[in-house]
């Protein structure tokens, strides 16, 4: 057996992928070979990840590398390729695992693996990474400040370029991105039930017996994610927004860029998302144009967008001012650079010019391949102003009812 040259130490955080054509329908086999020195369970895994028409990720086969007593063991990975045809094979070292760890292993070079296909006596062999829970971590209370103050919450909108914008930020070693976990929905309605008095649970009156163990379970979450105290951590939660003012009360001291794009834009992507075909099929909103048409999806949306920057707008006068950013999407559209300055500021991070730069560049829309962007795809245009050509008349009179007060406090044309 040939193992890879390279040995992975001192807790680095890798991913390895090689690219490899398959057979749609069928079934394989895949090995692979570690050698696990020091390190612990659930900290690396080998995987298969099957890749649709656009190359986006349908299904993800994953084994834990788990063996660590400097003896050589084989992980066996058998799958069906469903409808695809083409696949990624690779290791995650201390990325994407819920556990991180000072690893030392080597495995064998994937471009050296091979495919075999199997027949059907063998059934499917993998692991469930959700079987797996976390130890928990007891955080001190020096601790959990440290970790408070390195949280940089991303509210808004969705389809306002907070994956854009978080995408930028990840490319540094210094931030870890956390991709929507939806902290905010769990408490977007406690504004409405304060109203409900002292019986209510999160209630004002009561607010010394919850809010600190609230604090606690935030952070905690976070940490158990993340598994440091020194990187920034970036939380993607646009459609959570409403949930902004709670959250903000609860982490006073984490820091809160407001990203907002015109909410007209905002519906016509959405609109665009959710057509048939389109790369957004969520039941929901599939539900929302069989039973109230385009007209109704449309009201839907442009209320959505309404409250969720509202509730951020709210969460953001009342936060410290040396914690906050707002920032416009089609200003940062317009003067990227100046704009990423302004937010790598606020994160903390000591960078160059060129070196913002460079992060810009690499997350850039013209970076993205031809077959991943454009009507239909997720990401469609980068533009602004296109509501004005995909809207009628009625289309436009109903969003401007909804959002004109909104719009204005942004300075918006309406």
């Amino acid at each position: 057996m040939e193992l890879n040259s390279l040995e992975l130490a001192r807790n680095i955080e890798h991913r390895f992928d090689w690219s490899f054509d398959v057979k749609e329908n069928q079934k394989y086999k895949m090995t692979t070979t570690a050698l696990g020195k020091k390190g612990n369970p659930y900290s690396c895994y080998f995987c298969v990840i099957l890749l649709d028409k656009d190359g986006w990720e349908t299904k993800r086969y994953i084994r834990w590398l788990n063996d660590f007593t400097n003896v050589e063991k084989n992980y066996d990975l058998i799958f069906n390729t469903n409808n695809v045809n083409k696949i990624i094979v690779g290791y995650r070292f201390n990325v994407e695992t819920p556990v991180k760890s000072d690893l030392e292993i080597l495995v064998k070079n994937p471009t050296l693996l091979e495919l075999e296909i199997v027949g059907d006596e063998y059934i499917e062999s993998y692991d469930d990474y959700d079987k797996f829970s976390v130890p928990l971590v007891n955080l001190t209370k020096d601790e959990e400040d440290l970790l408070e103050k390195k949280i940089v919450w991303i509210f808004g909108s969705g389809r306002s370029g907070t994956t854009w914008l978080a995408g930028i930020l990840s490319k540094h070693e210094e931030n870890f991105w956390w991709d929507e976990p939806y902290i905010g929905a769990h408490f977007e309605f406690f504004e409405n039930y304060q109203s409900r008095g002292s019986g209510y649970f999160l209630s004002n009156s009561y607010k010394n017996s919850w809010y600190e163990w609230i604090r606690k379970l935030i952070l905690s979450r976070t940490f158990s994610q993340v598994q440091s105290l020194t990187k920034n951590v970036i939380i993607k939660e646009p459609n959570s927004s409403k949930g902004s003012p709670f959250i903000l009360e609860c982490l006073p001291n984490s820091k809160l860029i407001f990203l907002v794009r015109d909410g007209r834009d905002v519906v016509d992507s959405h609109m665009d998302a959710i057509k048939p075909g389109s790369w957004n099929q969520d039941p929901y909103w599939q539900y929302q144009l069989a039973t109230f048409g385009r007209i109704g999806t449309i009201r839907t949306m442009s209320e959505i967008w309404r409250d969720s920057i509202e509730a951020t707008l709210r969460a953001y006068e009342k936060h410290d001012p040396k914690l906050r950013l707002l920032i416009k999407y089609e200003d940062l559209k317009t003067n990227t650079l100046s704009e990423a300055k302004k937010i790598i500021n606020l994160v903390g991070m000591n960078l160059s010019d060129t070196q913002i730069t460079e992060l810009v560049e690499q997350s850039s829309f013209d970076k993205i391949p031809i077959s991943k962007k454009g009507t239909g795809k997720f990401y469609r245009a980068a533009s602004t102003g296109g509501w004005k050509a995909n809207f009628n008349k009625e289309e436009r009179d109903l969003m401007y009812s909804i959002m004109s007060e909104t719009l204005k406090k942004f300075g918006y044309a309406t």
